[in-house]
């Protein structure tokens, strides 16, 4: 419920300014450069690790130019001329609210996108809500595509593309953008978190916002650039930079713009305290909040994402435990099973059996039949000892 009042917050924040314009048919591709810059890739294994990709926008300024014009106002003058040349290309030049997306794809899907700027184009202008706003006032210069998923075989390598896309809604700054693009993401959060099912109240609320960020028109502006994780054999690259630059006249390109730098970097654990993996200074009553499904900006606790029918059975053995009674018809071997085979679908090999821990010290006076300790902790002994998880604070006697 408190994730259905923050997409309502969210959504009515912009509702006030969305108004259809008309549409135009994206006539041309443009393609730009890029360079690879990383190949660095983690030594972690298949879910071993959480996949983050980040950008971060860069005012490209070549110092020792001579006769360089200042530094900002030859940014933006390079970024307006780009601009300027791609809607012109790409849509005729067609008034109307435009995008720069920087997008995640698994394949043809889009997975995830951000706006790098979003701007009003009319009669070759630029236009924004305030007389003194800039175009690189509105960049977004940093921030997270995605993360919180486990690496897999299938989704340790993805596409990353520069879009340039028409709005069918009013002009939404680059913030507001991005804010409903984070929630939206979670409608295609399976594509790399496949456990991941919607409430189809969740899927109903978030369809209404993807309508600010979705559209039917878009131009691709750079080629698709695969990129990896961890090294399973392939020459993908972790880290590229696009190269944006205006023309000062039909031969002569600014030297001066912004470079947008990609980022695939990977995380051992959402519990900080891992090293040398193994945990430290665990405190159980601190491990359940880090148990989270979804981009970091727009996650669910695990409890809130377990709502597909699959795991029926996990929500009604956890509802009993928080009654303070233990589930009726079922067993320790169950119940406990049910848990830890669940986790592993959703979290790493390691943060799996903390959060399973974390769990039976917080219903280890409900779990406390016969059988239970066998069946629910000294079952998976071997591996928190592994990982250095004091399961000997767990009050499972029996």
């Amino acid at each position: 419920m408190r994730f259905l009042q923050k997409l309502s917050v969210v959504f009515l924040a912009a509702v006030g300014v969305l108004i259809p314009v008309v549409s135009a048919n994206a006539q041309t591709s443009l393609l730009l450069p890029y360079k690879t810059t990383a190949f660095e890739t983690s030594d972690a294994g298949i879910r071993e690790a959480y996949g983050r990709i980040s950008y971060k926008v860069d005012y490209a300024v070549d110092s020792e130019i001579p006769n360089t014009p200042p530094h900002l106002p030859s940014v933006e003058s390079s970024l307006k001329s780009f601009l300027r040349d791609s809607v012109t290309r790409a849509f005729g030049g067609e008034s109307g609210n435009y995008v720069l997306t920087l997008s995640i794809l698994s394949g043809s899907r889009e997975i995830a996108k951000k706006a790098i700027l979003s701007f009003s184009y009319s009669e070759k202008n630029f236009l924004f809500f305030t007389t003194d706003s800039t175009i690189t006032g509105n960049l977004s210069r940093s921030g997270v595509l995605t993360d919180n998923f486990p690496i897999t075989a299938s989704n340790n390598v993805l596409n990353t593309q520069l879009r340039l896309q028409k709005n069918s809604t009013a002009f939404v700054q680059t913030e507001t953008f991005n804010d409903f693009s984070e929630q939206v993401s979670l409608l295609s959060f399976e594509t790399l978190q496949p456990a991941l099912e919607l409430l189809p109240s969740m899927q109903t609320a978030l369809g209404v916002m993807s309508k600010v960020v979705n559209s039917n028109e878009d131009v691709d502006i750079s080629n698709d650039v695969a990129m990896r994780f961890i090294d399973t054999g392939t020459d993908a690259p972790s880290e590229i930079i696009f190269s944006v630059r205006g023309s000062l006249n039909r031969n002569e390109p600014f030297l001066n713009g912004i470079d947008i730098s990609v980022t695939f970097e990977t995380e051992r654990s959402l519990y900080k305290e891992f090293a040398d993996n193994k945990f430290e200074s665990v405190d159980f009553a601190r491990t359940l909040p880090f148990a989270v499904v979804g981009v970091s900006s727009a996650s669910l606790s695990f409890e809130d994402a377990i709502g597909a029918k699959q795991y029926e059975t996990l929500r009604s053995y956890l509802a009993s435990l928080q009654r303070g009674t233990f589930p009726a018809d079922a067993t320790p071997n169950s119940v406990c099973r049910e848990l830890w085979d669940t986790l592993l679908e959703f979290f790493t090999i390691n943060d799996a059996p903390l959060v399973y821990a974390a769990y039976l010290r917080r219903y280890d006076f409900e779990l406390n039949t016969q059988g239970a300790k066998r069946q629910c902790v000294e079952r998976y002994a071997q591996t928190f000892k592994r990982l250095g998880i004091p399961s000997d604070q767990i009050a499972i006697q029996q």
